[in-house]
């Protein structure tokens, strides 16, 4: 048995523990932070008012920078680099959903970087620059449970002249502490629930089917899958249980650290090009394929991992994926999405691109993937 293991964060996990925050800015011994967010949800129901709280008790002053909006691109990293240096803050925190947290995640790992024009520049595909230093400390609170964001080592950012999903990606972007309180999530609408639940069901599968799982990611994933097939259909139904959401909250956890070890497949290639194309949630963008990409790949699959699948979900996965789809009330073909045939051919070529695809079981042509997207229409 070889293989490599790295997750870095120290992360405190439970029904309260926001509290904690100011120990953990106080430990850090830092004197500013920028603090990102975005504009309306976490004032909405307080939690921006719990985190200025634990900041001020901390002594730390802050400059807040409450412009994240869904699907961020590098134009608004760039601007939070602007500001944070400008503002001589030496620590960033990130409060809210994927998006937030990704794109502070940018703001914190590339603050200490020279010699470029834009965070466009450590795009993976895109860019020539990789990461080579240390940023600032980083501070992960999710708001919302799924995309793992708060403890993956990468930051999932758009391309504005591409519109496509690239990461900026490296050891260095690693938060240095994660928080995740699930009474921060109580707060999250059903639609919003589901979307990020099903994120959560993706990163999980995929990663335990990616050809650069290891044993140790395989183990993580069996048992966040088994808590989502539990979980995530009573909790969008009754989404003010504090312990649905602990559950939910606990497998998008172990979601982020699976994928940043194992990585992805072509279903999350392909909602990386959908998703910002054409203004998409993520996890709906990486779900609807989903069914087909393990179709594809089932053949290629190790037989002791499929056999673990079938017994978590039956003998037709693909099936079970679209019934939960549909339970749950997101769509399962690209037409409900207004994606049409003419659109298939480039969102085949850029899907086939992506970083995730590295990780498919199978090589995949352009022609196959054509034909499954357009089965999907």
């Amino acid at each position: 048995m070889l293989f490599n293991f790295y997750s870095p964060t120290n992360v405190i996990f439970g029904s309260g523990k926001i509290s904690q925050l100011s120990e953990e800015i106080a430990r850090l011994n830092k004197k500013k932070a920028f603090l990102v967010t975005g504009k309306e949800s976490v004032r909405k129901n307080g939690i921006l008012h719990t985190i200025t709280a634990n900041i001020k008790q901390s002594n730390l002053k802050y400059k807040l920078f409450d412009k994240v909006y869904k699907n961020p691109d590098t134009k608004l990293v760039d601007e939070g680099l602007e500001l944070a240096s400008a503002e001589k803050c030496d620590i960033v925190i990130g409060i809210g959903g994927g998006s937030v947290i990704d794109c502070a995640k940018a703001i914190a790992g590339l603050f200490n970087e020279k010699g470029f024009t834009s965070s466009l520049d450590f795009l993976e595909v895109d860019g020539t620059k990789t990461v080579s230093v240390p940023g600032l400390p980083f501070i992960s609170v999710p708001t919302v449970a799924g995309t793992g964001a708060e403890v993956t080592k990468n930051a999932v950012i758009v391309n504005p002249d591409k519109k496509t999903k690239r990461s900026i990606r490296h050891q260095y972007m690693f938060a240095k502490t994660c928080i995740i309180d699930p009474e921060l999530t109580v707060s999250v609408p059903r639609e919003v629930t589901a979307i990020s639940s099903i994120d959560a069901f993706c990163h999980l599968i995929e990663g335990y089917i990616s050809k650069k799982s290891t044993s140790v990611t395989d183990v993580l994933a069996l048992e966040g899958l088994n808590i989502t097939k539990n979980t995530i259909f009573n909790l969008v139904n009754k989404t003010d249980d504090i312990i649905l959401r602990e559950k939910m909250s606990f497998a998008s956890f172990l979601g982020g650290v699976v994928i940043s070890n194992s990585g992805l497949t072509l279903a999350h290639g392909i909602g990386s090009v959908i998703g910002p194309r054409y203004n998409i949630p993520h996890g709906i963008s990486c779900s609807i394929c989903l069914p087909e990409i393990l179709k594809l790949n089932w053949p290629y699959i190790d037989k002791l991992k499929r056999n673990e699948l079938v017994n978590i979900f039956g003998t037709s996965i693909a099936e079970y994926i679209n019934n939960l789809l549909e339970k749950l009330g997101l769509p399962k073909s690209l037409s409900e999405l207004d994606i049409k045939k003419n659109d298939i051919e480039s969102i085949a070529k850029k899907s086939l691109e992506t970083s995730s695809s590295k990780g498919n079981p199978r090589e995949v042509s352009l022609v196959e993937l054509e034909n499954i997207l357009n089965q999907k229409l």
